[in-house]
């Protein structure tokens, strides 16, 4: 006999028998109604068409808090940070049970022709992705696509992919549809926690469309426009490699050493990078290899004139 095992739960359970049984049913907790709906569609009533709002991992181990849980001295313990749910299992490259946004249908549905209205976006835009989704099986169903973005080289830490959108298509078997998804700047942004505002930063972004957050089947590319200055304020406690990174920076502690110290551009240029490795801030640094201090007046100038030639305001006063 076919045996299918619906599960009420209030959320993931692992399932070490996963493979002795054809077919598991999730229901949650679906209200009052959920006995008729059950029926409906162990019975082939009501084709199926819901999609995991969580990801079932195939042991306890790989879920984000096995190590944290339930808390210490009586106080939860949050560890998962920016990596919740899905997104710890592709950070740590895990392979789930049933991937967040997975769910099964009695048919099935191809994904072709992703076109995005504009190759890059900036902050207050926005941008239409449009596909083609077709019912290649022999019934009618519902399909729940799902938007994703994929970050390229993020300069703050974030997931590896994010879900940005999603839609539900209804179609008949061999129908075709057309799908637009929009996406703003402001659901590219992430939170600086130095300028204490949401920020969009220059990168290439995949824009993934796909049946679950394993099941990509598209992929378009979008530039995102930063919306501020890629480098940070620098302040009396910057770390030399941050200066160093930053070209506008560079430029003026060059000047700045050339003048202290009456040496040339390319002796001021090389000091720095010996400086680069250091973890104290970038004066301290200078202070221990040059064994002297610098005028504070002329600090705060150099100070100035970085900032605000690349637009920084002090967000530690805001």
């Amino acid at each position: 006999p076919n045996l299918v095992v619906v599960i009420a739960s209030p959320d993931v359970v692992v399932m070490p028998w996963i493979d002795k049984v054809p077919a598991v049913v999730e229901t949650f907790f679906s209200g009052q109604a959920m006995g008729g709906g059950i029926a409906d569609v162990l019975f082939g009533r009501v084709n199926p068409c819901g999609k995991l709002t969580t990801t079932f991992p195939k042991r306890m181990e790989d879920i984000p808090t096995y190590l944290t849980y339930p808390g210490e001295n009586g106080r939860h313990v949050y560890s998962e940070g920016i990596h919740v749910g899905y997104r710890w299992f592709d950070a740590r490259d895990i392979e789930p049970l049933f991937p967040f946004g997975f769910g099964l249908s009695f048919t099935e549905f191809a994904y072709s022709d992703l076109s995005l209205d504009r190759s890059e976006i900036r902050r207050g835009e926005c941008v239409s992705a449009s596909f083609t989704v077709t019912n290649i099986g022999a019934v009618e169903g519902k399909e729940i696509c799902q938007l994703y973005a994929r970050y390229g080289k993020p300069r703050l830490k974030r997931p590896i992919r994010e879900l940005k959108g999603f839609c539900k298509v209804a179609l008949r078997p061999g129908e075709s549809r057309r799908v637009t998804i929009e996406l703003t700047a402001q659901d590219l942004c992430a939170f600086d926690p130095v300028r204490g505002d949401w920020t969009l930063d220059s990168d290439t972004v995949g824009i993934e469309v796909g049946a679950s957050s394993r099941d990509i089947r598209l992929m378009a590319a979008l530039r995102t426009i930063s919306s501020v200055s890629e480098h940070r304020r620098i302040e009396w406690d910057t770390q030399p490699v941050f200066v160093l990174r930053n070209p506008i920076a560079r430029r003026k502690f060059i000047a700045f050493l050339q003048d202290q110290l009456g040496i040339s551009a390319q002796e001021a240029d090389t000091m720095l990078e010996h400086c680069a490795n250091s973890f104290f801030g970038i004066f301290t640094t200078f202070d221990r290899r040059f064994r002297r201090s610098f005028p504070k007046a002329d600090i705060e100038r150099l100070l100035c004139e970085i900032n605000g030639e690349t637009g920084e305001r002090d967000h530690r006063a805001a």
